[in-house]
């Protein structure tokens, strides 16, 4: 069953503009100071530090916003998906930096045997394979603003980032900042959803959004346990043991 119905949702956003840009604007700084702070601890560390698993399907999900253009300046021709798209625009920009990051650093640490050329093959393939898996996905749901899977890739940051630090024993290419970052995501995101529709008012929905913040609170109780936080020696450490 649909969580929203779109010309209500915009008709909402017209009455209510301020609040709601307010909130999504906030979630929207949450994620750059997130990816950001992700992107210059991993050029530093010399080491990938978005999960594999995420931007295979983070890169595949934005793209798709933004290639949507004609669809969202024509079609619906409304401020507010078009204010995303822009938005869309910058996150996709940031994501194939760090694709470029996971060619460049990832080899060394996933697969120490393999060619260069290899690796960056398999990556490649799997990230057409999940593109093709993510648009299958995407065709079964009845989201067309997208609002309902921004919330699903906001909960799968923090499992995945907690599995790899667990791998690494180590909190290389991730900080405290970057994690207070990704926290104003859900704390921000989730109330800014239900002021657009009541079908976000669900207990399941706002369950999802508290099990969202768990995981950002648990990553950021995890980083402060570790004791290799933010050394670059340690990711050279990390590297020497694969």
């Amino acid at each position: 069953m649909a969580m929203y119905e779109t010309r209500a949702v915009l008709q909402t956003v017209d009455q209510h503009a301020l609040p709601i840009m307010a909130l999504c604007m906030l979630a929207l700084v949450g994620n750059y100071i997130y990816w950001i702070e992700n992107l210059r601890l991993g050029f530093r560390h010399k080491i990938y530090s978005m999960p594999v698993g995420c931007l295979l399907f983070f890169l595949p999900h934005d793209a798709t916003f933004v290639a949507l253009y004609w669809h969202w300046f024509h079609d619906i021709n409304h401020w507010f998906p078009k204010l995303w798209w822009a938005g869309l625009c910058v996150t996709v920009c940031m994501e194939l930096v760090f694709l470029t990051m996971l060619l460049k650093y990832g080899r060394k640490e996933l697969a120490p045997r393999a060619s260069q050329s290899l690796f960056s093959g398999i990556i490649l393939l799997g990230l057409i394979l999940c593109s093709i898996a993510w648009l299958v996905v995407k065709s079964t749901m009845d989201d067309e603003l997208f609002l309902v899977i921004f919330g699903v890739t906001l909960f799968w940051c923090a499992p995945f980032n907690f599995g790899l630090m667990a791998l690494r024993q180590s909190a290389v290419g991730q900080s405290q900042l970057a994690w207070l970052g990704f926290l104003m995501m859900p704390i921000f995101y989730y109330p800014a959803t239900m002021m657009l529709s009541p079908g976000f008012h669900s207990p399941l929905w706002i369950a999802f959004g508290v099990a969202t913040v768990v995981g950002g609170l648990v990553n950021l109780a995890y980083i402060r346990s570790l004791q290799h936080l933010r050394i670059p020696a340690a990711a050279a450490q990390l590297l020497q043991s694969r």
